[in-house]
C-alpha cells in the first residue's frame, strides 16, 4: 500500500510540474525548435519502427513490444545507455544516460554545450531530492517550446556499492507525456475506487442524535 502511495503521489507531482514547465516556456526557446530525435530513434515513432532501427532489442527481450519501457545498451564510447518510455505504443521520452568518464569538462561542460546549440534555457536551478528512489541531490535545467522538453539533468545517488554521479538528457514530448500523466492517474483513481470503505446511506439522513425508526439514539 505504501508503494502504490509514493507511486500516486509522484504521479500527481509529475503531472503539476509538467504544468509549471509548460507556462514557463521563454521566448528564446519559442524561437528555436528543441530536437526531438536521436540516434535512430525519434519521438512519437512506435516501437515496431525502433524495433527496425535496433533489431538487438527484440533478440535480448522476446516481450519487448509488450513493455511500456526498453533500455538499450549504447556502442557510443560517450553514452552508457538510453531508455525509451511508451505511451499506447508511441515514444513519449527518449533518455541518454551519458558517461561521466568520457565528459572532458563534466555537467558543466556539457551544460555549456547545450545551451551553445539550444539558446538560454526555460528553467535553471530545478532541485531534486528522493530517498526513496536513491536520489540524494540533483540539479535540472530545463528547455521547452511548447511541444517537446529537453531536460539536463546531473544526480547523486547511492547504491549497495556506493555513492555515483550521473548525467541525464531527456527529450519529451509534451503532449504524449500529458496523455500519459492523465491515463496514469485515472488509473490511481481507478484502484482507490476499487478498495472498499464504508459509503453514507441516501435513503437516510443519519446524522448524529437524529431518530432512528422512531427512537432517539440512547
Amino acid at each position: 500500500m505504501r508503494s502504490m502511495s509514493l507511486l500516486q503521489t509522484r504521479a500527481t507531482i509529475a503531472l503539476l510540474a509538467v504544468a509549471m514547465l509548460g507556462a514557463a516556456v521563454s521566448a528564446s526557446a519559442e524561437d528555436k525548435a528543441l530536437p526531438r530525435a536521436f540516434q535512430k530513434a525519434h519521438l512519437g515513432m512506435n516501437i515496431s519502427e525502433l524495433l527496425q532501427e535496433h533489431p538487438q532489442l527484440a533478440k535480448a527481450n522476446p516481450d519487448v513490444r509488450a513493455r511500456q519501457s526498453v533500455v538499450l545498451t549504447s556502442r557510443d564510447p560517450h553514452i552508457l545507455r538510453q531508455e525509451y518510455k511508451f505511451h499506447q505504443g508511441a515514444l513519449y521520452e527518449l533518455q541518454i544516460f551519458y558517461h561521466p568518464d568520457r565528459l572532458p569538462r563534466g555537467h558543466a561542460g556539457l551544460l555549456a554545450r547545450l545551451k551553445e546549440v539550444y539558446g538560454p534555457p526555460s528553467v535553471e536551478g530545478i532541485d531534486e531530492f528522493d530517498l526513496t528512489a536513491g536520489i540524494l541531490s540533483g540539479h535540472r535545467t530545463v528547455w521547452n517550446d511548447g511541444v517537446t522538453r529537453v531536460t539536463l539533468t546531473e544526480r547523486e545517488r547511492i547504491r549497495t556499492d556506493g555513492k555515483f554521479t550521473e548525467d541525464v538528457l531527456t527529450l519529451t514530448d509534451l503532449p504524449l507525456e500529458r496523455q500519459y500523466l492523465q491515463a496514469l492517474e485515472e488509473h490511481h483513481r481507478h484502484q482507490e475506487r476499487e478498495i472498499p470503505i464504508p459509503v453514507p446511506d441516501r435513503q437516510l439522513d443519519r446524522t448524529a442524535g437524529s431518530p432512528v425508526k422512531g427512537k432517539v439514539p440512547g
